[in-house]
């Protein structure tokens, strides 16, 4: 049954990321800075781009925080700073982002549950949003790559008021200080119940300043 469904939801993905890499995507890149066992900090770049050209550019600098453990809970807390330019590098939106965490350890299996707020800083007029997410992670790893699968329902509400729904399926894999992330995402958008396709690529290096 297991398997199956793996079937299913690789299918779904390969299918989807075809279709969206002729229409949107969104590339990732990002440094990841390992301070201590319970600090981090990244400078990342993240691209929209619609029919392969550049529609937003968003450089970042965020940081990660470990908050501790208690059973099979435990605990993380993260700050981001975004500032998106378009392809003529004309301003178009400064956020701040906080968010906090808790991941549960069920078999294996990370259930996390963020709670994460934004506020956007814009011409047209700022505001803040919410963004609730549930991921799960699956303890399977295959290759040498150790491909693992993994799924997410995100909601965005704007002032009280629900604006659209991303539900993630992908995989995330890596080797020594390299990680990535392959996935799509589904994007219901309110009040149009428009359906979108957004491919994710994601590429991560960690440099461990820990000196073990």
């Amino acid at each position: 049954m297991i398997k199956k469904i793996i079937i299913i939801i690789s299918t779904l993905i390969i299918s989807s990321s075809v279709y969206a890499m002729e229409n949107r995507s969104k590339p990732l890149q990002r440094l990841i800075f390992k301070v201590s066992d319970f600090f981090q900090f990244y400078l990342e770049n993240e691209f929209y781009l619609d029919y392969k050209e550049i529609i937003v550019d968003t450089p970042a600098l965020g940081t990660d925080y470990n908050l501790g453990s208690a059973g099979d809970f435990s605990f993380e807390a993260a700050l981001i700073y975004m500032h998106m330019i378009d392809k003529y590098f004309n301003n178009v939106e400064n956020r701040i982002r906080w968010s906090v965490s808790g991941i549960y350890n069920l078999h294996g299996f990370k259930i996390a549950l963020r709670g994460r707020f934004e506020y956007r800083i814009r011409d047209r007029g700022n505001a803040l949003r919410a963004r609730p997410r549930i991921k799960i992670k699956t303890p399977w790893k295959w290759t040498k790559l150790n491909f693992s699968p993994y799924i997410s329902d995100e909601l965005f509400i704007t002032e009280e008021k629900f604006d659209s729904q991303e539900i993630e399926a992908g995989f995330s894999f890596g080797t020594g200080n390299w990680g990535f992330v392959l996935a799509n995402i589904f994007v219901l958008k309110e009040p149009t119940k428009h359906v979108e396709n957004i491919l994710i690529i994601e590429t991560k290096y960690k440099i461990d300043f820990r000196g073990k």
